[in-house]
């Protein structure tokens, strides 16, 4: 068999999208949340559908809550064309809600082969392949995750191991033998497949309240550890809180800020007094004597201005004179005339003196009156300097006192208070340091209290909602007695495990060479020659594995990735020797090799394109080297690569 095409109208994030599949080869590649799950699980879908059997399984409620359309539309729909073997191209499409399905001949007449594959109440494809739903799921139907789990579907897997026994001709007795078991079951007990009957009830029911234990004891993990978490922030939140008091503690002491007005004033008095200019005392004659010269200059001139007043009328008197000359000479007394005359000339000379004098005393007084004028400035400048100097002094002493300068002359005091001054500028740098962490303190602190409310409503809140773990043991405790009183019923029926044994060991002795076989051919290639040889427990699908003659060792416990690749090779095998002989069974894998280094990535790779000559293989993937490798690898027809956007679509 081989899938054409797998169709998803309305399956998960995908509505009406349709995959193209070549009959070899296929990889699907694209990243994480490009819908590569969804593609596998809706080729599994578009074969097998979904069983109507009473009773919804756990893993059906799974595969519901995670593949129904996510636009919430009421249809749920997924299809499959695939191709048997015989040649026959069928049209599968299945209404996953309804539990119904159609499987039409896609190329005459459309007969519908639905009947035909009837499994638990609806068609299942899987059918075909001599296989159902869940066999087919445990080998064929490969996720990442579920490779070793195979493991844990070995007793499910029993009944496909017979007929696969029967089929190649083993003892019909162990067949007959398993009919007996199933009817004596059926009748007491009811197998782990019918819901409906007491064991798979009970089994169910235990599974549930197991689920629900675990939930309870994970929620109660989960209380501890957010208990934990709260304590640990307010241990937090104590420390801050702790610190930050200490730390306001220290600010609240005397700190700089208190002598502000302080440095203020002491700033002012130094720079007020280094700015004072240098003292220096007027020089020159006193003002006392300059105005004593002054005075005196000052009786001179009012003695010669007098003298020069008198003379004035002598001069007067002198125009008399040289009209009574001229008078004396008339009448002839020339020598009376002279006499005038002349004392006229000597009155006249001695005024010119006087006035040469009076000059000079005025410009002796102007420059005398302008050195008084000098003199009084100087004297006022150095008056105005000795009273600034004495009161920057003043100040200066002031600051010096309010400091606690020891008393000494102003320099010494100014030069210890510039020192004073820069010590309290570097305490004043050394306080602002302070107060921008404890700014960041406080926001610390608030931070860690937000933190710590923050968590504590959670836990509070998580705690309301949070499940009892008592009640949940004891529900448990009681599925558990009643699933085991089921148990030992079955335990009982001797007879009926005689047949079984009996059949298995017929089934083991027949399908264990072929399953060897099928893991031994690929084994060495895969793992890098490093195993060679295997063997297989039919009964619990243990595999060991062992190089040469050295020792065996089990598979599941090897690394991990070279785990999933031997249990790879045992789906493969399963799906080979458990498919019908006229059917070759496709193999659908999600990321099988996610954990495999480089070469044995390849090896992988290489051993599945060689198994694809004979059968389908679907390689989902999100690893880009495999990505390449297919790209370089494999060729249409046979074979293709399907890369997906980020929605899931084809590209």
């Amino acid at each position: 068999m081989r899938f054409e095409s797998v169709s998803a109208h309305a399956f998960g994030p995908l509505i009406d999208e349709t995959l193209t599949l070549a009959p070899g080869m296929n990889v699907v590649y694209g990243p994480n949340e490009a819908g590569k799950s969804t593609w596998h699980a809706a080729l599994y879908a578009g074969l097998c559908g979904m069983r109507r059997g009473g009773g919804q399984r756990r893993q059906d409620r799974d595969f519901t809550d995670r593949h129904k359309p996510w636009n919430g539309s009421g249809a749920w729909e997924a299809g499959a064309v695939i191709t048997r073997d015989d040649g026959v191209r069928v049209e599968l499409r299945h209404d996953l809600d309804a539990r119904t399905g159609t499987a039409r001949d896609a190329d005459i007449g459309g007969h519908d082969y639905a009947s035909e594959i009837i499994r638990d109440g609806a068609p299942d494809g899987a059918v075909w392949l001599g296989l159902d739903r869940g066999s087919f799921l445990g080998t064929a139907c490969v996720r990442q995750a579920d490779i070793v789990r195979v493991l844990d579907a070995a007793d499910s897997l029993q009944e496909a191991l017979q007929r696969a026994a029967d089929t190649g001709g083993a003892d019909t007795t162990a067949a007959a033998a398993i009919d007996l078991l199933n009817n004596w079951r059926r009748d007491r007990v009811g197998s782990p497949r019918a819901f409906t009957k007491p064991l798979a009830a009970a089994k169910e029911r235990l599974d549930h309240v197991l689920v629900d234990l675990a939930d309870a004891r994970h929620a109660h993990e989960e209380y501890l550890r957010r208990r934990t978490e709260v304590e640990r922030l307010h241990a937090e939140t104590y420390q801050r809180e702790r610190e930050l008091d200490r730390m306001e503690q220290d600010a609240s002491s005397r700190h700089p800020a208190h002598d502000a007005n302080l440095a203020a004033q002491i700033r002012m008095s130094i720079d007020d007094w280094f700015s004072l200019p240098p003292l220096s005392e007027p020089t020159g004659p006193p003002l006392a004597e300059l105005e004593s010269e002054r005075d005196r200059t000052d009786r001179q001139m009012a003695s010669t201005k007098a003298a020069i007043k008198v003379w004035h009328w002598l001069l007067f008197f002198g125009g008399f004179a040289f009209a009574a000359f001229a008078a004396f000479r008339y009448v002839g007394l020339e020598f009376l005339g002279i006499v005038v005359i002349a004392f006229a000339g000597a009155g006249i000379a001695w005024w010119q003196r006087r006035s040469r004098r009076m000059a000079m005393l005025a410009e002796r007084r102007m420059r005398i009156e302008s050195d008084i004028e000098h003199r009084r400035g100087d004297d006022r400048r150095y008056t105005e300097a000795l009273e600034r100097r004495a009161k920057s002094e003043a100040v200066l002493h002031s600051a010096a006192d309010r400091s606690e300068i020891a008393p000494g002359a102003p320099r010494e005091r100014a030069e210890a208070l510039e020192r004073w001054l820069q010590a309290w500028e570097r305490e004043l740098e050394d306080f602002e340091q302070r107060n921008r962490r404890l700014d960041a303190a406080r926001r610390d602190a608030a931070r860690a209290r937000n933190a710590e409310e923050r968590a504590r409503g959670e836990l509070e809140q998580f705690a309301r909602n949070m499940p009892n773990v008592a009640v949940a043991e004891e529900a448990e405790q009681t599925a558990r007695l009643a699933y085991d009183r089921l148990q030992r019923l079955d335990t009982t029926l001797g007879t009926t495990i005689d047949f079984l044994r009996r059949a298995e060991e017929d089934v083991h002795r027949d399908i264990a060479p072929k399953l060897r076989a099928s893991v031994a051919r690929h084994l060495s290639r895969i793992t890098s020659g490093r195993y060679t040889d295997c063997r297989i427990d039919p009964q619990s699908l243990t595999v060991e594995v062992r190089s040469g003659t050295g020792p065996w060792r089990r598979a599941e416990r090897l690394s991990h990735g070279t785990a999933e690749q031997v249990y790879l090779l045992l789906r493969m095998a399963l799906a080979e020797h458990l498919s019908a002989p006229h059917e070759s069974c496709p193999l659908i894998l999600d990321d099988p090799i996610a954990t495999s280094d480089r070469s044995r990535r390849e090896a992988v790779l290489e051993t599945l394109l060689a198994v694809s000559e004979s059968t389908q293989v679907v390689l989902f993937t999100h690893d880009s080297d495999t990505r390449d490798w297919a790209r370089e690898r494999l060729k249409e027809p046979a074979g293709a690569l399907r890369e997906l956007d980020g929605t899931g679509i084809p590209a």
